[in-house]
């Protein structure tokens, strides 16, 4: 009795026990599954990182207490949230700054082709153009700006842009242009006591802008080349200069000049004789006269007897200067509104072709020396489908020679069509080449149709080569070759 007693209350005890454990458990499974459901991510997280196991024995296994491994967790999300929140704004940020610099960029892009189009004479064309595109280059129609025609009673005015003669050097140059019919207005630089080009940089350039400014000047003459012309290109106001175009007319350090009025003014210029070009005309004419009533062919010291040596100048006639081919040549150039057409040359000479072909495209150019010295400044010459023009004096082939290989290492002599080489004058062969070997070079190097001969630059003879105007070039094979001017140089 007593053994099946102890086993029945033994078998009730542990039912009990079993039915109180198990209500245990399902009351807690239950609140388990309830606090489950209000959990966030974070915590849930936390209970699997607690009772993970690693897939294969021998894994690592992360060991924190429960509080560490939920601030752990926690931890992780905010820095997983704030880095993602850090990349968008990162992002965001990028993209305004991308926008912004496209913006400003696509701005200064068009403020840049518009100052291109309304200010900057370029010579670039499309690389497929049509035949009017390819004779128009950059320029639209009626764009470049020309000076007007001269007639009998307009003013020219005489600047000293670059080096400067004496006084009674150029006397007889304005003498000569009051004989054609002309004013003469005379800036006040070219007659000033102080002759130090290096400190009359704003004085000549300001003398120059008055020039074109002063509506009782029609055209503009400079003095003479020599040097400084390149020191006052920052001083000249070419938005006022653009607004009030006038022929301007001179060569050698001029050239500085014509690039810099062609490159930011689009405004046509004339690479021509100047005043100083006339004094030695009249020099010379009158020394041909003395040699004349002398009878002698040279003139020398020991054959003249001093009684014998006098001319008198009132008697002298400047229209005895007209047969002149320069002054011929400035004669019919400043008043003509046509196309000059074929170029008129001196007599016994001709053009020459030196890499056959043709081009059509608009003139440009000047002294060799001055050119190069442009490169890497705003004012480099573009010329892009242009005819380049080139002149020299007094410079040995090597230098030529580097004078050459900088403008092609520039990529000038590309960019152009067509090449014209007007007077290379004193310059001298040196050991290492010849004048010729330098320019025939790089001339054939660049493979596109060359022409010398151009009557132009400091020889005797100088003609009214008008730059920015279209011109057509045709170098033959048989060595001839022909220089048109077919757009009008003034209106």
């Amino acid at each position: 009795e007593t053994e099946a007693w102890e086993a029945a209350e033994t078998e009730a005890e542990t039912e009990a026990w079993e039915a109180a454990e198990t209500e245990a458990e399902t009351d807690t499974l239950t609140a388990g599954e309830s606090e489950l459901e209000t959990m966030s991510e974070t915590e849930k997280a936390f209970i699997s990182l607690t009772f993970a196991v690693p897939e294969t024995e021998g894994d690592d296994i992360l060991v924190l207490s429960g509080m560490e491994s939920y601030e752990a967790l926690t931890e992780a999300e905010t820095w997983e949230e704030t880095e993602a929140e850090t990349e968008e704004e990162t992002e965001a940020e990028t993209e305004e700054e991308t926008e912004a610099e496209t913006e400003v960029e696509t701005e200064e892009e068009t403020e840049a082709e518009i100052e291109n189009k309304l200010i900057t004479l370029h010579f670039a064309s499309p690389e497929t153009e049509t035949e009017e595109q390819a004779d128009a280059g950059s320029i639209e129609a009626g764009s470049l700006k020309k000076g007007k025609a001269l007639k009998k009673g307009d003013c020219i005015g005489i600047v000293a842009p670059a080096s400067y003669i004496e006084n009674n050097d150029f006397n007889q140059a304005v003498m000569f242009l009051r004989s054609l019919g002309y004013k003469v207005k005379v800036a006040d630089s070219c007659i000033q006591t102080d002759r130090s080009v290096v400190e009359g940089d704003e004085q000549r350039a300001e003398a120059l802008n008055e020039m074109f400014l002063d509506d009782s000047v029609d055209a503009i003459l400079c003095l003479r080349g020599g040097y400084g012309c390149s020191r006052i290109l920052d001083y000249l106001d070419y938005e006022m200069i653009a607004e009030h175009p006038k022929l301007l007319m001179g060569y050698s350090d001029i050239t500085a000049l014509h690039v810099a009025l062609m490159e930011k003014c689009g405004i046509a210029t004339v690479h021509g004789p100047m005043v100083s070009s006339f004094s030695d005309i009249y020099s010379s004419y009158v020394q041909q006269l003395f040699e004349k009533n002398l009878n002698l062919e040279v003139l020398t010291g020991d054959s003249v007897q001093p009684e014998n040596c006098k001319i008198d100048l009132d008697q002298i006639s400047f229209e005895d200067m007209s047969m002149d081919y320069t002054v011929t040549q400035f004669r019919e150039g400043i008043t003509n509104t046509d196309p000059i057409g074929e170029i008129t040359l001196p007599d016994g000479q001709e053009l020459t072709a030196l890499v056959p072909g043709t081009a059509k495209g608009r003139i440009i150019g000047g002294n060799l020396t001055i050119l190069a010295s442009l490169v890497g400044t705003e004012y480099e010459l573009q010329a892009d489908h242009a005819i380049l023009f080139f002149e020299e004096v007094g410079e040995a082939a090597y230098r030529i020679d580097r004078l050459m290989g900088q403008l092609w290492e520039n990529g000038l002599f590309d960019r152009v069509d067509g090449i014209l080489i007007g007077e290379m004058v004193n310059n001298t062969d040196s050991d290492e080449c010849t004048v010729s070997q330098a320019i025939e070079g790089y001339a054939k190097l660049a493979g596109k149709p060359c022409i010398t001969g151009v009557p132009a630059g400091h020889g005797e003879d100088n003609m009214f080569l008008p730059f920015g105007v279209m011109a057509q070039m045709t170098a033959n094979e048989d060595g001839t070759a022909q220089l048109e001017i077919l757009e009008p140089a003034l209106e």
